[in-house]
């Protein structure tokens, strides 16, 4: 296994032969709270184009008296793209990005953190090189979960989802008509873990 991988930054994993990797999300203290997976996705499954399916910020989007940073949400999107790109987000699927929500120069392998409040549902996350239009199809691979963020969450927190999922690759690009081919879901309560699947996810770029 990993060491704590830093704050801020993704991780390539690599070996001779085939392996199975999980992310794993905790305290470093008790380990009684925070705690969420996903399983990792391989490099050829990756795509430059994700659709987040249910991606509330809160427990029932309702956020209560706030995070711990100022905002709302406690749970949120991360985004690594496989090189350095522009990442684009369209919160309502309308085919134009919210640049406010959008992330420019973002280095490769690196985290970003995505979030709209109590609630990302729906929202269609691109990355394309540097400086190209957001409808390029000068694209970057990237990968995506959702979960919660410790940063943003206090101990005994009911607005405060403990779980968390990576997210679904998508046919299309540009933000444009997803089709969605794969979910994912990993469920944390507490110390148990699961996590299913179903339909092989296609290379789409």
């Amino acid at each position: 296994f990993t060491n704590v991988v830093p704050s801020g930054t993704g991780a390539l994993l690599t070996a001779p032969s085939n392996f199975i990797a999980l992310s794993l999300t905790d305290t470093l203290c008790t380990g009684q709270i925070y705690d969420w997976g996903f399983p990792v996705l391989p490099t050829e499954k990756l795509t430059s184009q994700v659709l987040v399916g249910w991606g509330y910020g809160c427990t029932e989007k309702n956020c209560g008296s706030g995070n711990n940073v100022g905002g709302v949400a406690r749970s949120v999107v991360w985004v690594s793209p496989f090189e350095e790109a522009d990442i684009y987000v369209d919160v309502d699927n309308d085919g134009t990005p919210e640049m406010n929500k959008s992330i420019f120069g973002a280095s490769r392998l690196s985290s970003n953190i995505i979030e709209n409040g109590e609630d990302l549902s729906g929202a269609v996350i691109w990355a394309v090189k540097p400086g190209q239009p957001f409808d390029s199809s000068d694209t970057v691979l990237i990968s995506a979960a959702w979960g919660q963020n410790s940063i943003y969450s206090k101990s005994n927190d009911y607005s405060a989802l403990d779980l968390g999922k990576y997210i679904a690759c998508t046919h299309g690009s540009g933000g444009y008509h997803p089709t969605l081919m794969m979910q994912s879901i990993s469920f944390c309560f507490r110390h148990t873990c699961s996590s299913f699947c179903w339909r092989p996810c296609r290379r789409s770029i």
